[in-house]
């Protein structure tokens, strides 16, 4: 069995996010893919404070999935900024999808996947 930073088990639910670590004002959640596919992103929602911070959101066709996780633990347009790993689709896609829902988003990327984040279809984002 998984076992957390502190030696407690780990339960996986595949229906909600995972808690992985907490303290007073921060905590890390897993926010997983339930379906097995050859493309799973592993997104992860980082919270502290005011600031929150989803790392990989993943693709198009999984951003219900991941909106609906994170509303689990906080109101998903209070998502502050995404932090992208790569501009790959299976990773980076539903960035679109969450300036929809937040347009003052900020995202964290770095340089090489910034000038091909565009071609998603949404070139004014910060």
């Amino acid at each position: 069995m998984p076992l957390l930073f502190d030696n407690t088990p780990l339960h996986i639910d595949l229906t909600s996010p995972t808690l992985l670590y907490a303290d007073d004002s921060h905590t890390v959640h897993w926010l997983g893919i339930s379906a097995e596919t050859a493309f799973r992103c592993n997104s992860y929602l980082i919270c502290d404070g005011e600031q929150a911070i989803l790392i990989d959101p993943g693709s198009r066709a999984w951003f219900r999935q991941v909106v609906d996780r994170v509303a689990q633990i906080l109101p998903p347009e209070k998502v502050t900024d995404l932090l992208l790993c790569h501009q790959d689709p299976d990773v980076a896609a539903s960035m679109v999808d969450w300036l929809e829902l937040n347009p003052e988003v900020r995202i964290i990327t770095s340089p090489r996947a910034h000038v091909l984040l565009p071609h998603y279809g949404k070139a004014d984002f910060s």
